[in-house]
Formats: structure tokens, sequence, C-alpha cells
């Protein structure tokens, strides 16, 4: 799988491993580690569901269709694919994802409320 990043900031927060602890704690850090880690390992999107815990669910955001792949019980990494022609619903196709946000979705940090959608928030959706 081929995994890109929908910004440089998110890009070099996910690569970094003291920036990913600082921005998300040390469990959720080592957890989107190891999502990230699975994801360049599996030759397509529909391979995820075959780790423990995984349950890919589909959405919109910002009129996009996009991928939550969960990373423990407070976070999750939202994904596109990076073919707009590949449809995210047939996931044995998508080859190439984008990683546009990493949300939190468990308990909410201090100043920020647990329904924020930083996507929405950031624009970081492409």
């Amino acid at each position: 799988m081929n995994v890109e990043f929908g910004s440089r900031e998110l890009a070099r927060t996910c690569n970094s491993d003291r920036a990913r602890v600082a921005a998300y704690g040390k469990e959720s850090a080592r957890l989107i580690r190891l999502r990230l880690g699975q994801l360049h390992g599996v030759v397509n999107l529909a391979k995820m569901r075959e780790f423990a815990a995984v349950r890919l669910r589909s959405g919109l955001v910002a009129q996009r269709a996009v991928v939550f792949i969960p990373a423990g019980q407070e976070v999750e990494l939202v994904v596109q694919g990076a073919d707009d022609s590949v449809k995210l619903f047939d996931e044995a196709s998508v080859t190439s994802v984008v990683v546009v946000d990493v949300l939190l979705v468990g308990l909410a940090r201090p100043g920020q409320r647990s329904d924020d959608s930083s996507l929405e928030r950031k624009g970081s959706l492409r």
C-alpha cells in the first residue's frame, strides 16, 4: 500500500516519534505508528480488516468519501483514496491512500470539545 499524507504538518507529526507522542500521548502515538505500519504492509485497504481491533467504517467529510481506521479507543486515522477514480467502498481496489487527519475520538484534550472535527477546523481534507 502506498501511504501519503494530506499535509506536511500531518506527515511530520505522524512520522516523528517525538512529535506523535507530544500531539497524541504515548499510547495513542504507539497505536498510530502500529496502524501506519500495517497500512504500509498491506496490498489493499480490505486487508486491514484482518488485523485485530480494526473495524473500518466509511463516511463523508466535506462531501468527500473517507475511511476511518481505529488506532485504539481514542484515535482514528482518516484516509481517502489517493486516486479519485477508485471507489472506497471497493476496498480490495484501494492500493494507495492519503491520510488526511488523525481524529481524537475518545476523551477530549484540554480546550477541545470531543465533537470537534479537526478535518473541518484545519481544512486538511484535500
